[in-house]
């Protein structure tokens, strides 16, 4: 079960990470600015795989005359920020405004930092690239074909072509929801295995360490997803990670990888060739629904939940309620929703809201806005921000496939 360690460098595009985390949820990215290392730290746990790492170096590029504004009205500025770093132990890296817009240089500065890095005799194996700016996609090919691992750490919307180039993707909005990101998941797994003990062969008391490691691994990636898993490809991954033999005592005394899933978690489900926990994902037998074949490929390249449209209608208003009576956070609201939806007979995973709710939030509608959103703005800002998305991927998109998508959305609008 011993990993080698990997010798990592992280970069940390503290402006746009700190930004996008304060949209999603104000009180984690309070946590952020106090603990600034600790919080990344635990954030690194959940990057889908233990691997050991020793992260030689930190560093931060901040703009010192920055500044965002709170729910509460006021303001948090990036210069009180800076000492918690530099005690974190980041070498902070100043890059303030360099135009009237507020652009900085802090991009240009972590390219060059990174091929410095490269250059250096310590061969480092991994990069850490903490932003959600798809600028760094030519940055991550090159460290790919240096074969240097890469990670990206996102709190916002990113490209496809950034997610699919990297070897990692940690997002914080998924984490959040998931519950995954603020302590470790061992104390869950350990008091889940207490509760399902009636029908798994080992308790939460006589499991091992090493057992304990891949529960806790396999339950953080599956949480962690936003649709459910493919089982086969998992447990080869597994397998392969924690050098396992499935011919020795199976899965830790379990005859198959589904039975040993089972036990750690009584919210994992399996379906066919599929495991998803019921409290987040929506039971893949309900997702073969027919879709127009323009649709089909919007949500291929965006990864929008495949709903029918009467659930579209459903999730825009059961937001609108939960935005105008409650003050936002990410975690309660999903499972709010959720619950709801339910009472009304509709079958939704938490996942499928969570990605609609950080949809809005890309598309200038953010739950946490004063006053709250409407019903049709949720919808029309998840349309322009799935609208947008699609056409950086693909520009082909014609205005007649963009109407039969916001239609789809519920939009009522006059065809070009």
């Amino acid at each position: 079960m011993a990993k080698t360690g990997l010798k990592s460098a992280l970069f940390l595009d503290f402006d746009n990470v700190y930004i996008g985390l304060n949209e999603l949820d104000s009180q984690q990215a309070a946590e952020m600015a106090e603990e600034p290392w600790q919080w990344l730290r635990r954030l690194l746990e959940h990057a889908g795989s233990q691997v050991k790492r020793d992260v030689l170096v930190r560093r931060a590029y901040l703009n010192p005359s920055g500044r965002v504004s709170n729910r509460e009205g006021t303001w948090t500025y990036f210069s009180s920020i800076r000492p918690r770093l530099t005690r974190s132990g980041f070498e902070v890296i100043d890059c303030p405004s360099l135009t009237a817009a507020g652009k900085n240089a802090a991009d240009i500065r972590m390219v060059m930092d990174v091929l410095f890095y490269m250059s250096k005799d310590t061969k480092y194996d991994e990069f850490i690239i903490a932003s959600s700016d798809a600028d760094f996609t030519p940055l991550l090919y090159h460290l790919r074909a240096d074969n240097r691992r890469t990670v990206i750490v996102a709190a916002g919307q990113t490209s496809t072509a950034y997610r699919e180039v990297a070897d990692a993707v940690i997002d914080i909005g998924v984490l959040l929801e998931a519950g995954t990101l603020s302590h470790s998941n061992q104390k869950e797994v350990l008091e889940e295995i207490s509760m399902n003990a009636e029908t798994a062969s080992h308790t939460a008391k006589s499991m091992s360490d090493d057992a304990l490691v891949v529960a806790d691994e396999a339950l953080s990636y599956i949480q962690a997803r936003d649709e459910p898993v493919l089982l086969a490809p998992f447990a080869q991954e597994l397998l392969i990670e924690f050098e396992l033999s499935e011919d020795s005592d199976g899965w830790f005394g379990h005859r198959t990888f589904s039975k040993f899933l089972q036990s750690i978690n009584p919210n994992l489900q399996i379906t066919g060739h599929y495991v998803w926990d019921k409290r987040r994902h929506r039971d893949p037998a309900e997702q073969n629904i027919e879709l127009p074949d323009s649709i089909q490929r919007i949500c291929k390249i965006t990864d929008l939940p495949r709903l029918e449209k009467h659930e579209w209608n459903a999730i825009f208003a059961v937001l609108a309620r939960y935005s105008s009576t409650k003050n936002f956070n990410l975690t309660e609201c999903t499972a709010w929703c959720r619950d709801e939806l339910d009472g009304e007979g509709i079958k939704i995973g938490r996942a499928q809201i969570s990605y609609v709710v950080r949809s809005a939030l890309h598309g200038d509608q953010p739950l946490n806005m004063m006053p709250a959103p409407t019903l049709e703005q949720i919808r029309s800002a998840v349309a322009r921000a799935t609208i947008a998305r699609t056409r950086a991927a693909n520009p082909n998109l014609s205005d007649e496939e963009e109407n039969e998508f916001r239609e789809w959305l519920g939009e009522n609008r006059l065809s070009a």
